[in-house]
């Protein structure tokens, strides 16, 4: 099976392994894009719930991105904000809730926000989301606090045959903790690259590049699933689909804000997907992260059965 699990842990790098994908062609020829989900999908569901998990299985999404914090007593629980008030019936901080609280709130409509109606659904902790996850459903894990890798690590360490997790870092190769842990079972590692922008350099923390050809030579001898990029020009996306054709690296792309990816959005993109989703596709995206999976699945499914 080609397709893997995704962790995303942004600001640290656990060791990555070998990784056996067939990326690295033009996309519209070699294979299908994978679809990420942003939050899981919420047409119906809570952000972040164990049911937008389960609906995405049902649209044919191929990833599952979801967010990771540490409750009081240092368990991982899923939600993105720092604090319970938007998407939940409670407030204050989430890092002051224990997992007994955590898991009997309940959960507000789509992305939450003020008088939105509350659900019967619960936030999750990632122990749930990991033993429930329907069968050929990958997930992207955004650990969003630093004090989390470890507890993330430590539970994924106990698991067996979790080569399709993919592991991202925003760190720059040369940072000294850019291989703090060891491997975690069969985990694969996706670095974030960023376009520099005008006078802009690569920082410890957070790397970007200035042209494709530092990339792939600031990560030489390093075994990568992919490269998410993240960029203000097209040329920056279709230079280094080119520079990577033939190393089997997929190439992700986010479709949620204008800075992502040289303007092209979700939402001019459910006006034109031809002139965003597929201009995205067509320059070299292999995997689209977007908030409108539904949408972006059918038509890449129309796509695919127009070519000859």
């Amino acid at each position: 099976m080609r397709f893997l699990t995704c962790l995303s842990l942004s600001a640290l790098l656990i060791s990555p392994t070998a990784c056996q994908s067939t990326g690295g062609l033009p996309a519209q020829q070699a294979r299908d894009i994978l679809v990420v989900a942003h939050r899981g999908c919420i047409a119906k569901a809570p952000e972040n719930s164990l049911a937008a998990i389960r609906d995405c299985a049902g649209l044919g999404v191929d990833i599952v991105e979801t967010d990771v914090r540490l409750l009081s007593d240092g368990t991982p629980g899923i939600i993105h904000d720092e604090t319970l008030d938007r998407t939940t019936n409670s407030v204050g901080p989430v890092a002051l809730i224990s997992p007994d609280a955590f898991v009997s709130l309940r959960l507000k409509e789509g992305n939450g926000g003020p008088d939105t109606a509350l659900t019967t659904d619960s936030p999750p902790l990632l122990s749930d989301v990991l033993a429930s996850r329907p069968d050929g459903l990958m997930l992207n894990l955004d650990v969003k606090d630093e004090a989390a890798y470890r507890a993330v690590g430590s539970m994924l360490a106990g698991r067996s045959a979790d080569d399709d997790i993919i592991l991202k870092s925003s760190m720059s190769p040369d940072n000294p903790r850019f291989a703090a842990f060891s491997k975690i079972g069969e985990s694969h590692f996706m670095p974030v690259v960023r376009q520099c922008g005008e006078g802009q350099r690569p920082t410890p923390e957070t790397y970007c590049a200035v042209t494709v050809a530092d990339i792939l030579e600031d990560f030489e001898g390093i075994n990568v699933y992919g490269y998410e990029l993240i960029f203000h020009e097209e040329s920056f996306l279709s230079g280094f689909a080119a520079a990577a054709e033939g190393k089997s690296v997929e190439i992700w792309v986010n479709a949620l804000a204008p800075g992502h990816a040289a303007g092209h959005t979700d939402a001019l993109a459910l006006e034109n997907p031809d002139a965003h989703w597929g201009r995205l596709v067509d320059l070299g995206a292999t995997i689209l992260q977007t908030d409108y999976p539904a949408e972006l699945r059918a038509w890449l499914d129309n796509r695919r059965a127009a070519q000859p």
